[in-house]
């Protein structure tokens, strides 16, 4: 910034007289003569102003400008003297905008037609004073130009450069967002760090541009220009409506008389007129539209109308109404204040861009008003750019969505999640307050961003999966616990006005609040949170591996594995820090104590033998851990606030039920459940009912496959298992004799089997004594089974898709002992022995999760871990995102 005393002044410009002529000398003559001051409008009236002393540029150098610009523009003075003075003084006045004719270049006819954009945020019942500067620019510059004196020249560039300045620091500051002039700063005299930054960047602009050649010049300043344009996708088409609907200003715009409505069809000469020009000027309707009757409402006609609607969000049907002539009969004034003022909305997108690359926002409607109503203050930020505490609670939740798949892999889906944590590890230099802005702004947009995932239920869609069909069948499947899509967005969008609207203390504790919802309400969210916490700082430290080798036995010495060992078990918490070996290099008692504890904590057998799956467990990264746990949180999202007084909860990576009965487990078992090839479905179901000697009617598939060609081969195959072949659905079903079926007719194709297999009740039946009916259309339901020696292996991922129970009869006595069977044991036993197959209606239905845990907190806090059997800790693949997207916008409609 240039400082001068009024003689160095008057020296350096008594050199410059000789060289500049008589426009220097006169500018001389005027700074000498003319008042000491510069005002803050280009016109009288001072609106949403740059700060007063921005500088201690001298009173001379801002009293020259306000002088040349007032001998072209009566009473316009600049509020930027000390930005712009710097470029005209460095390049001897010589002009940065207009040509040597005086024309304005094409950087000049750019700067206009975004102040254009600007000004039409104005009409006389919608007064905003913080376009004044705009207003008085456009109206000084379409007044004819007067060349006979070369400060008229001079003052006109000028009058470019300040209009420059004006849109460069209010798109800057922000300023122009305001919708209320009130929430702005006016007439104050001292100048914050942010706003001096952004006039010292200003002048070096200007100075730069002024020392260009010209072709350079009006490409460095339309570049400039280009900058101050948001960088929204809606930019462009927002323009060339706008430019369009500028045209139109210039011929009154027709007006349909008030009537009964226009149906297709009729005929109102009186309308056709005003109809078809509106029509034409809205660029639905041809220019050479010509009518087949005159006065009437044709096809042609009709067809533009259904267009506008359609355009417009309005039922298509071609009637025009109170409503479609409302729309038809909206100026162009009114369409241009609309067109102006999403424009400056897109300012939302650009202030992402502005401090974060390649950053905008998806959810611009739901956010933009609540900072248009507060005058863009920060909602998530206080007032020295540090994040409040509800701002750390949204970091904390979004931070678990970030890491359901490893940095070596990104999944789209948690880009945004990403994109939001990367910067908050950089340093946020906000020394504009378009970055705090910026920034506040990336906590809304993720807050939005979590809102959209969990209410569309993106992330428990991804544990959709095809393993299992829909049963011809089976009926319809009742959706008792089904949730119900809820109207996210309107919610959204009034709760971030809403707390923009309070003061910061009661704020906080509102979205603070806010932000406790969108956690699942299951008692496991706070373990989760508190392991993944932990197993994330363990991220920092690479994690020891033990090498492979033989087994390790209590009492062994190895060596080198001791070191490894032992830092593994303290990092696992389940052995202290102060631990010393009695004899170093041993595999003492203390040691297999602490394995012990992990082998339990991940299901294994508890032997503290370091075999291999043992060491795999102990070699199992952090890196992976955090993964698991974050996919256990996501899958939490599955559960409903209120699980019920009395459910039944089966962990199918545990391979385990638990009857929950007033918050306390009652009954617990091993189960059986669906193969990797079959997986039993992650489902909130309802038993529907307990069926007591049920027939098995065997599913297609395995009667095609397994069946079939055992009956073939040996004709006793069914009597001997107690089997049918039977045809049709009615109870009882037709049986078929075996002597009716042509068997080698199906060889080729046993899929064209037009019958089915059932098995009855008895010893062999695979049900085994009873089965219990849940609320699915896939044939998916619990049962007993006669293999109870299969309950003893530790990995138990082997039916087709059913869940087998070690206890069914305990569980049926204890189901109907209650109301409204009051059954005893003996009553059932009595049942059974009928081998009559016998349905009991479940009243009221009964709650049942079939849920997928591989980690979890058990009753006594510790941490339990089980094996993805069904390769579910991960987000779905490319090939089925598309899909569940799909699925999931159906839901929300």
């Amino acid at each position: 910034m240039f400082r001068f005393s009024p003689s160095t002044v008057t020296s350096i410009f008594g050199v410059r007289a000789a060289v500049t002529g008589i426009l220097s000398g006169l500018i001389l003559s005027l700074m000498l003569a003319s008042p000491a001051h510069a005002t803050l409008s280009t016109s009288t009236t001072t609106a949403a102003p740059a700060p007063k002393a921005v500088s201690s540029i001298s009173n001379i150098e801002s009293a020259w400008i306000g002088v040349t610009l007032r001998s072209r523009f009566d009473n316009a003075t600049t509020d930027f003297a000390p930005q712009i003075a710097p470029a005209y003084l460095d390049n001897d006045f010589k002009h940065i905008w207009l040509d040597e004719t005086g024309e304005p270049g094409a950087a000049a006819k750019e700067l206009i037609r975004l102040v254009r954009i600007f000004s039409a945020l104005e009409t006389p019942d919608n007064p905003q004073h913080w376009l004044k500067p705009y207003q008085s620019f456009l109206t000084f510059q379409q007044q004819p130009m007067d060349l006979a004196l070369p400060r008229y020249l001079l003052a006109t560039d000028l009058l470019y450069s300040e209009m420059y300045a004006r849109l460069h620091y209010d798109i800057a500051t922000n300023r122009f967002m305001a919708t209320d002039a009130g929430t702005q700063s006016t007439g104050r005299n001292r100048v914050t760090k942010t706003e001096k930054a952004e006039l010292l960047k200003l002048e070096k602009e200007l100075k730069s541009a002024s020392l260009l050649p010209a072709i350079e010049r009006e490409a460095y300043l339309q570049a400039q220009i280009r900058n101050l344009y948001p960088k929204a996708d809606q930019t462009a088409a927002l323009l060339e409506n706008l430019g369009y609907w500028q045209t139109q200003l210039e011929k009154p715009w027709p007006q349909l008389s008030e009537g009964e409505r226009l149906d297709p069809g009729m005929i109102r000469e009186s309308w056709m007129p005003a109809l078809i020009e509106q029509l034409q000027r809205l660029q639905v309707l041809p220019q050479d539209y010509q009518p087949d009757f005159p006065g009437r409402y044709d096809n042609q006609l009709v067809d533009a109308v259904k267009r506008l609607q359609t355009q417009h969000g309005q039922t298509a049907d071609g009637i025009i109404g109170q409503q479609t002539r409302q729309l038809l009969n909206l100026p162009p004034q009114d369409r241009v204040l609309k067109l102006a003022d999403n424009f400056r909305h897109l300012y939302q997108q650009t202030n992402l861009l502005s401090l974060f690359d390649e950053r905008k926002t998806e959810f611009a409607a739901q956010i933009a008003p609540a900072y248009q109503d507060n005058g863009f203050k920060p909602i998530w930020l206080d007032k020295t750019g540090k994040p409040g505490k509800a701002a750390k609670e949204l970091t904390r939740l979004a931070t678990v969505f970030a890491t359901m798949d490893l940095p070596s892999n990104p999944h789209p889906w948690l880009k945004p999640y990403r994109n939001f944590l990367y910067p908050k590890q950089v340093p946020l230099d906000l020394t504009l307050p378009r970055d705090l802005l910026a920034t506040d702004l990336r906590y809304s947009e993720i807050y939005a961003q979590l809102r959209h995932d969990i209410a569309t239920e993106r992330f428990i869609l991804a544990d959709e999966d095809d393993d299992h069909q829909e049963y011809r069948y089976g009926g319809v499947a009742l959706n008792s616990f089904q949730s119900a899509p809820k109207p996210w967005m309107e919610d959204l969008k009034l709760e971030l006005k809403m707390a923009s609207a309070m003061p910061e203390a009661k704020r906080n504790s509102y979205l603070d609040r806010l932000i406790g919802k969108l956690y699942p309400t299951a008692q496991q969210t706070k373990p989760l949170l508190s392991a993944l916490t932990y197993w994330r700082s363990q991220l920092k430290t690479p994690w020891p591996k033990l090498s492979m080798g033989e087994r390790l036995d209590p009492g062994m010495i190895r060596e080198s594995w001791m070191p490894v060992l032992i830092e593994q078990l303290q990092r696992l918490q389940v052995l202290s820090k102060d631990y010393k070996p009695a004899f170093p290099g041993r595999y003492d008692g203390e040691l297999v104590a602490a394995v012990k504890k992990v082998q339990a904590s991940h299901g294994q057998t508890v032997d503290g033998i370091i075999g291999l799956q043992t060491r795999r467990v102990l070699n199992l990264s952090p890196e992976k851990r955090v993964l698991r746990l974050a996919h256990n949180f996501r899958r939490l999202y599955h559960l409903p606030a209120k699980l019920g007084n009395r459910y039944m909860m089966i962990n199918m990576a545990d391979y385990k039920l638990e009857l929950v009965e007033k918050n306390k487990p009652t009954m617990e078992m091993r189960v059986i459940v669906g193969s990797p090839e079959h997986r039993t479905p992650i489902m909130k179901q309802a038993l529907t009912s307990v069926i007591l000697s049920p027939r098995w009617n065997i599913p297609q598939s395995i009667g095609v496959k397994s069946i079939l060609p055992r009956v073939k081969n040996n004709p006793n195959y069914l009597k001997d298992r107690e089997m049918q072949i039977v045809d049709g659905w009615n109870t009882p079903a037709q049986e078929v004799p075996l002597e009716q079926i042509n068997f080698n007719e199906f060889e080729e194709d046993p899929e064209q089997f037009p019958y089915r297999f059932v098995q009855l009740p008895g010893k062999y039946n695979q049900l085994g004594y009873v089965k219990f009916r849940l609320s699915n259309n896939k044939a998916i339901y619990m049962h007993d089974t006669p293999a109870k020696h299969l309950f003893n292996r530790r990995d138990r991922a082997m039916s087709n898709g059913c869940v087998r129970l070690e206890d069914a009869l305990p569980l049926v006595d204890r189901l109907l002992a209650d109301k409204p069977w009051g059954w005893t044991e003996d009553r059932v036993q009595e049942v059974l022995r009928s081998k009559e197959e016998r349905y009991l209606k479940m009243e009221p239905l009964l709650p049942v999760y079939l849920m997928y845990w591989t980690v979890w907190q058990d009753e006594n806090g510790t941490l339990q871990w089980r094996d993805d059997i069904y390769s579910k800790d991960h987000l779905p693949g490319p090939e089925q995102v598309e899909k569940l997207l799909i699925a999931a916008k159906e839901k929300n409609q």
